[in-house]
Order: structure tokens, then C-alpha cells, then sequence
């Protein structure tokens, strides 16, 4: 059984958080950039908490005790790690991409380093929509292979991937292209001059 809504809760709870925290110290108390940094600190440390929950009930439900997790843990590692490996690539050049962008943004000014911070807001936003269609894909993928049924897998991706194709251009391409989408994230700087 798929646990597709603790993700889901994760994240928008984290968010949540994290933005009432941003408002609350930076606005409210006038913390500035402390409150902010402290406001993320609190919500990352909050979602770590409530996922740590969400796994102890998830393990009572399902009878996994600690003494099963340490006998598991046993096995091939090396078969898991080369299993995770593409992801764990991804994750890791994506994240030096972003780090590397913020470090060359922030030498060229102040307009350009907050250009990219919408920007990669906008990316990080459209990664999150796709994601949500990669982790249904995979769920139902994983239990279609697990049954050993090939039609029910070769359904899914039948059902799957065109749509997303098709949405993604659509729904992402037109609202990067067409419609000003850094007005529904800053107003601070004018994107378009200080891109050009």
C-alpha cells in the first residue's frame, strides 16, 4: 500500500509554516533576514517532527517492529543505493545548479540575484507539479510490476505519460510565456528589464 498523502502533508504543512513564520518574525517582530532564516529553521525542524511521527504510526499499523528494521537493514545495501542512484544524481546536480546560480547571481547585483530567485521559485514550483505525476506514475507502476501484471503496467503508462506530455507544455509553457508570471511572485524588481 502507496502512503501517497504524507508527502503531500509534509510539504504543505512545511509551507504553511514557513510562510506564517516569515510573516510573523520578519513583519511582525521586524527580525529581517534573522527571522527569516530562523522561520525556515523552526518549519524544516517541525516537518522533520510530524514526518518522524507519521513513520513510528505507520510502522504500528503495518507491525514492524524495531528489531524487523534492524534485520532489513542487513541486506544488500549495495543493491539499494544502485537503485536510488539516478535520483540521488538528479537531486544532488540539481541542487548544486540552484547553489550555483545563487552564488554567480549574487556577484552580479541585487536585481539580478532576486531575478533568479523568481525564476528558480518558478522552477521549483513546476518540479513540484511534475513530481506529483512522477510519484503516481511510480505507485502504480510499482504495484502493476510487483503483481506481475503486464497489461495493468503497460495501462498505466498508456494513461500517464501523454497527458502529462500534454499538460506540461501546455499549463507551464503557456504561463511562463504568456501571462507575467512574476507578478504573482515579487514587485520588488521589474524581471523583464533586469533579465534582458
Amino acid at each position: 500500500m502507496q502512503y501517497a498523502r504524507a508527502p503531500v502533508i509534509l510539504l504543505v504543512v512545511g509551507n504553511i509554516l514557513n510562510i506564517v513564520l516569515d510573516v510573523w518574525l520578519v513583519m511582525g517582530l521586524h527580525m529581517n533576514v534573522q527571522g527569516a532564516a530562523l522561520a525556515t529553521v523552526i518549519a524544516e525542524y517541525a516537518t522533520l517532527l510530524i514526518g518522524l511521527l507519521m513513520v513510528r504510526k505507520i510502522l504500528k499499523l503495518r507491525g514492524i517492529s524495531g528489531e524487523m528494521l534492524k534485520t532489513a537493514w542487513r541486506g544488500n545495501f549495495r543493491r539499494l543505493l544502485a537503485l536510488n542512484r539516478d535520483i540521488m544524481l538528479r537531486s544532488l546536480l540539481l541542487q548544486l545548479c540552484f547553489g550555483a546560480i545563487t552564488v554567480l547571481g549574487a556577484r552580479l547585483g541585487s536585481d539580478i540575484i532576486a531575478v533568479n530567485a523568481v525564476l528558480m521559485t518558478l522552477l521549483t514550483f513546476t518540479a513540484y507539479a511534475l513530481d506529483g505525476f512522477a510519484y503516481a506514475v511510480e505507485a502504480h507502476s510499482g504495484q502493476a510490476y510487483g503483481a506481475r501484471d503486464g497489461s495493468q503496467l503497460l495501462d498505466v503508462w498508456r494513461a500517464s505519460v501523454p497527458p502529462v506530455g500534454d499538460r506540461s507544455v501546455t499549463v507551464f509553457g503557456g504561463l511562463f510565456a504568456g501571462w507575467g508570471t512574476h507578478h504573482c511572485v515579487t514587485d520588488v524588481v521589474n524581471p523583464d528589464s533586469a533579465a534582458g
